[in-house]
C-alpha cells in the first residue's frame, strides 16, 4: 500500500502545491506509524522541502497539513483518510477503519496471485544457484540451511513476476570425487558394510571418509588419488564411470530435497561445463582486453594468465592482488571455470549451447515440474534448452567464497558489463551449530549422524510428534505422524531462513517445534485457526458492513495485511529471505490479537460478523500465500 498506493497520492498532492520533488525518492520518506495514537502512515517530506522554502519542517508540516486536508476528495487514496496531523515537522495520516478493512479484502480475494507482483520485476531474468554440493556424501545441515535460502529467494522472485531458474551445480570433477573413485577401484569400498536402510548418499560418504582416514597414512593412496584425478579430467572411461557414481549419489541427496519442498530447474555438471568448451569461449573474451587481462611476463606470476586487479580498491591492499585465471603450465585455475559459468548465465557466450535431458518429475505445490540435467552422453532425448541470459544471477554460497565472487564481479567491470556486475549477486551466509557437534565435509568427517541433514529433519519429526501427541491425544497415530511431518518440514525450513545470514544458527529442536513464539508452527496454527473460524461461520445472508469495523485491531492487522507487496519488493531488493518470514511471524501476532478482542461471530451484528469474516479470509488467503509459496511450508488441515 505504501509504495504503489500512498507514493503516487503524496506525489500528486506535492506536484498540486508546485513542489520540485522530481529528485525526491518518496518511497524512502514514507512509513507505517508504531504509535496508533499519532496515526497511521507518516511522512518526513518537510524536511526534505525545508532547505529551498527556507522554513522550518514544523512549519511546513503545519501549513500543509490543512491545505492537503481540503483537498483530499480530488484523490482515489484521499478517500480513505480521516485527519492529517502535523508532529514536530511529520505529517501523520490518519485512515477510516472500515475502508481500510475493505480494500485490503478486496486487493487480496480479487486476485491473490496478482497480489505482491512488481512490475519493475515482471520482464526480469533470475538465475539462482544453490545447494551445490561435492556428490560424495549426504547433505548436512550447512547445505540444508544453503538450498533453504535459495530455494525461498528463487520462490521471492517468482512471486514477484520474474522468471527464475535454479541451478544445482555438481562438482563432479574435484579431488573429493577423486577420493571417492579411488575407494572403489581400490576395493576400500568392501570395506563399509551397506545395510538395505542405509541411503545410498549415506554409504558413499563412510567410504569417502574411510579412504581418507587410509590417504593420510599412505602415500602409494594419495598417489593414486591424484593419478584418478587427472584421468577423470583426460580419460572418457574415467569420467562415465565418476558420472554414474556421482548421480546416484545426487538422486540420493535429492531425496532430502524434496522433503523438504526444494526444487530445480536443472543440475549443470562441472564435467559438462568442461566437455562444452565454455572455458575457450570465455578466453576469447578476456584476451581481447589485453589492458585488464594478459600473460605476465615477470614477476612470480611470470607466464600465467591473470586479472589484473592491482588498481581496484577492493584488491590493491592485498598481497598478490592481482588473480592468476591460467597457470604458468597452461592449465586453468578452478576460477577459470567459475568465471565462463557466470559468463554463460549471463548470456555472454551465445555459440555455446548446452544439451539437457529429462532426468525426473518434481512434485511443486501438487503439481508436477521437470528436472533437467546437462547431457554428457549425448542422449537422444536431449535438447538444447536456453537457461542462460539472466538480469540478474544468485549464487548462493558460503562466506569463504567471498573473495573468489568479488573477483568475478569485478572482472565484469573490467570488461565494462557495469549491469552484469551489480547484477552478479553471491548471497553468503554462516554456519548451522548443533548441540555439542560439529562437521567439516573436506576432511570427511561430516561428522556425527547427528548433522546429516536426514536425521536433522527426523529428528524435528519427531519432536513435532511429540508436541502434537502432547496436545492433540483424541487423534490417531497415523493422523498425528502425518500433521508432524509437516510441521517438522515446515519448521526446519523456517528456523534456516528466520535469521538475519549474517548470524550463525543455533539449532534448538525443542525450541523449532514450540506452538508459541517466532516458530513456524505458531504461523501455521493462525492459519489453521482462520480455516475453522471461516468453516464455523454462520452463512449469515447480510452484506458485509465494512463501516463497523472500527477496531484498533482489525485497522492493525488490514494496515500490516496491505504492506505484502513493499515488504516483499524490500525483502528482495535487499537479499534478505529472513523479512518474509518476520512478516509471516507478524502477521500471526496481530492475528491472534485481532481474534482475541474482536468477535468475528456476532448474531446481534451480522453485517460487522460478514465484514470480519471477509478480513479472516483475506489474511487466511494471504498467509497460504506466504508459507507455501513463499517459504515452503505446508498447512495441515488440522493441529
Amino acid at each position: 500500500m505504501l509504495n504503489d498506493q500512498f507514493v503516487p497520492f503524496l506525489s500528486e498532492i506535492l506536484s498540486s502545491f508546485n513542489f520540485d520533488i522530481k529528485d525526491i525518492d518518496l518511497t524512502r520518506h514514507v512509513e507505517i506509524v508504531s504509535n496508533p495514537e499519532h496515526g497511521d502512515i507518516a511522512t518526513n517530506i518537510a524536511f526534505m522541502l525545508a532547505k529551498n522554502l527556507k522554513k522550518s519542517p514544523k512549519l511546513i508540516a503545519e501549513e500543509l497539513a490543512p491545505k492537503i486536508q481540503k483537498i483530499l476528495p480530488k484523490f482515489p487514496f484521499g478517500k480513505l483518510i480521516t485527519e492529517i496531523v502535523p508532529i514536530n515537522g511529520y505529517l501523520n495520516f490518519r485512515l477510516d477503519t472500515g475502508k481500510l478493512v475493505n480494500n485490503i479484502v478486496y486487493d487480496i480475494e480479487s486476485n491473490i496471485k496478482k497480489f505482491g507482483k512488481s512490475e519493475k520485476y515482471s520482464n526480469f531474468n533470475v538465475i539462482v544457484e544453490h545447494t551445490s554440493a561435492n556428490p560424495t556424501k549426504p547433505l548436512h545441515i550447512g547445505h540444508i540451511r544453503n538450498m533453504i535460502v535459495g530455494d525461498t529467494l528463487a520462490r521471492m522472485y517468482n512471486v514477484l513476476g520474474s522468471k527464475v531458474t535454479v541451478l544445482n551445480y555438481i562438482d563432479d570433477m574435484g579431488k573429493q570425487m577423486a577420493s571417492l573413485i579411488t575407494g572403489f577401484l581400490e576395493k576400500i569400498h568392501l570395506e563399509v558394510a551397506k545395510p538395505p536402510d542405509l541411503k545410498y548418499d549415506v554409504w558413499l560418504g563412510l567410504i569417502y571418509s574411510e579412504v581418507d582416514k587410509k590417504a593420510s597414512k599412505d602415500d602409494k593412496l594419495r598417489n593414486l588419488i591424484e593419478d584418478v584425478l587427472t584421468k577423470t579430467k583426460k580419460d572418457p572411461k574415467f569420467l562415465q564411470y565418476n558420472r554414474e557414481i556421482a548421480l546416484q549419489c545426487v538422486l540420493s541427496n535429492l531425496e532430502t530435497a524434496f522433503k523438504l519442498n526444494v526444487n530445480y530447474d536443472a543440475l549443470i555438471w562441472e564435467s559438462d561445463i568442461a566437455l562444452s568448451k565454455i572455458w575457450k569461449q570465455t578466453f576469447k573474451i578476456l584476451e581481447k582486453n589485453d589492458e585488464h587481462f594478459t600473460w605476465e611476463t615477470e614477476g612470480h606470476n611470470k607466464g600465467a594468465f591473470i586479472a589484473r586487479l592491482s588498481h581496484l580498491k577492493e584488491f590493491k591492499n592485498l598481497k598478490n592482488p592481482d588473480k592468476v585465471i591460467v597457470r604458468s603450465n597452461k592449465v586453468p585455475t578452478y576460477v577459470a571455470n567459475d568465471i565462463g559459468f557466470q559468463f554463460w548465465k549471463f548470456g555472454l557466450l551465445p555459440d555455446i549451447k548446452m544439451k539437457f535431458y529429462p532426468l525426473l518429475k518434481q512434485k511443486l505445490n501438487d503439481e508436477e515440474k521437470i528436472l533437467y540435467s546437462s547431457n554428457y552422453r549425448k542422449l537422444p532425448q536431449a535438447e538444447n534448452i536456453d537457461f542462460g541470459k539472466a538480469t540478474r544471477v544468485i549464487n548462493v554460497i558460503g562466506a569463504e567464497q567471498t573473495y573468489l565472487q568479488n573477483v568475478i564481479r569485478h572482472i565484469f567491470r573490467l570488461l565494462g558489463e557495469e549491469e552484469k556486475a551489480n547484477n552478479s549477486v553471491h548471497l553468503s551466509y554462516k554456519h548451522v551449530i548443533l548441540p555439542d557437534q560439529r562437521f567439516s565435509g573436506r576432511s570427511g568427517n561430516w561428522y556425527e549422524e547427528e548433522s546429516w541433514g536426514d536425521r536433522v529433519l527426523e529428528r524435528t519429526i519427531d519432536a513435532a510428534y511429540e508436541s502434537t501427541s502432547e496436545r492433540r491425544k483424541d487423534l490417531e497415530k497415523f493422523e498425528k505422524r502425518k500433521i508432524s511431518q509437516i510441521l517438522g518440514s515446515g519448521a526446519l525450513r523456517y528456523w534456516l531462513i528466520k535469521y538475519s545470514l549474517e548470524k550463525t544458527i543455533t539449532f534448538d529442536f525443542d525450541e523449532v517445534t514450540r506452538l508459541i513464539g517466532d516458530t513456524a508452527p505458531f504461523i501455521v496454527y493462525t492459519v489453521v485457526r482462520a480455516s475453522r473460524i471461516l468453516e464455523k461461520s454462520p452463512k449469515y445472508k447480510n452484506k458485509e458492513d465494512f463501516t463497523s469495523c472500527i477496531t484498533e485491531y482489525e485497522k492493525r492487522l488490514a494496515m500490516h495485511m496491505s504492506t505484502f507487496p513493499d515488504i516483499l519488493l524490500k525483502a528482495v531488493e535487499g537479499n534478505k529471505p529472513s523479512e518474509i518470514a518476520g512478516y509471516a511471524n507478524q502477521s500471526a501476532v496481530l492475528f491472534n490479537q485481532f481474534y482475541e478482542n474482536c468477535r468475528v461471530n456476532d448474531e446481534t451484528n451480522p453485517g460487522r460478523s460478514v465484514a470480519r469474516a471477509a478480513l479472516v479470509k483475506a489474511y487466511n488467503s494471504l498467509l497460504k500465500r506466504i508459507l507455501i509459496d513463499i517459504l515452503g511450508i505446508d498447512v495441515p488441515s488440522q493441529m
